[in-house]
């Protein structure tokens, strides 16, 4: 807590504001921002991942076969 002096030169604590409401608007669309972001980058690393490079011509298009075999664990 922080200390001010007074003009008596008696020190008395500050005052602190009280927190009001929380803002749910304002909450709610950070949160499907955040949900919308990390999402996209599942899906970018997904159509990156499953495309063989002729197909990387539009990064954010389905690939038109999809590559399993750039995968370790499914193209066994």
């Amino acid at each position: 807590m922080s200390i001010m002096h007074d003009k008596n030169n008696l020190l008395k604590p500050a005052k602190i504001k009280a927190i009001k409401h929380p803002n749910y608007t304002v909450t709610a669309v950070l949160a499907t921002i955040a949900v919308f972001a990390i999402l996209g980058a599942l899906y970018m690393t997904m159509m990156i991942a499953l495309k063989s490079p002729s197909d990387m011509t539009n990064v954010l298009a389905w690939p038109k076969q999809f590559q399993w075999s750039t995968s370790r664990v499914l193209g066994r």
